[in-house]
């Protein structure tokens, strides 16, 4: 396998009669997972392609068993209040939106809306998805919290902000598990999260003893934190 392998390893036929392996799990999250019907041409880094080497969405939304793992977990904790999903490597903490830039004015321009499908993913674009001020200023606490800790043990100054920051993104695991109270709002809400740690997708021996201290130091104090605020 390649070392830089981002996928899982579920074959799939392609258009030729041969096979591709894996389906990006970070693409493969209900939420806006058509990403031809959701989002602007162009407009998200998304693929359709079994045998792209980093982005195929896979058959269907939640089509693989990594992806319905988290599923199930979020049903079967509904007291379930804040996800982190861990990568690397930039370094960032990022939270939700990634499907188009952020907004808390107008409630009618988000994912659920059809009247919008077609043109997110540009951030030249009108539209924003929506989220409320007091979800923003949390997450953005929370985040900035992560990035904090992390500067104090290892002296690293991580970026923070919304994911979409980075590039737009369909399916992904942060914006899913915001998106299930909004969806559906029997649903608790999950405030989502994805850290990007250290410089390296294959760091040395030293830069892999340093992205472990920043990533524990990063969730310690996002639990903290949490604590904190609800008690």
């Amino acid at each position: 396998v390649d070392g830089d392998w981002r996928k899982n390893r579920r074959p799939m036929i392609n258009k030729q009669g041969g096979v591709c392996y894996g389906v990006d799990i970070n693409r493969n999250f209900d939420v806006a997972w058509d990403f031809k019907l959701h989002f602007a041409p162009g407009g998200v880094s998304a693929s359709d392609d079994p045998c792209h080497k980093y982005l195929y969405v896979g058959p269907a939304a939640a089509s693989e068993p990594e992806t319905r793992n988290i599923v199930w977990l979020l049903d079967s904790l509904p007291g379930t209040g804040w996800f982190v999903d861990v990568h690397s490597a930039i370094p960032a903490v990022f939270h939700s939106w990634g499907l188009d830039s952020n907004q808390t004015t107008a409630p009618e321009q988000n994912f659920l809306n059809p009247a919008f499908d077609g043109i997110r993913g540009n951030p030249d674009d009108s539209y924003g998805e929506f989220i409320t001020e007091a979800d923003l200023d949390t997450v953005r606490g929370l985040a900035r919290a992560m990035k904090d800790a992390i500067t104090l043990v290892a002296g690293d100054d991580y970026n923070v902000g919304p994911a979409f920051e980075l590039y737009a993104t369909s399916g992904a695991s942060d914006d899913y598990s915001y998106s299930r109270h909004l969806a559906r709002p029997e649903l608790p809400k999950v405030l989502g999260f994805t850290m990007e740690c250290g410089h390296e997708f294959q760091p040395g021996d030293g830069g892999r003893e340093t992205t472990i201290k920043e990533v524990c130091a990063a969730l310690l104090a996002f639990c903290a934190q949490v604590k904190s605020a609800s008690a």
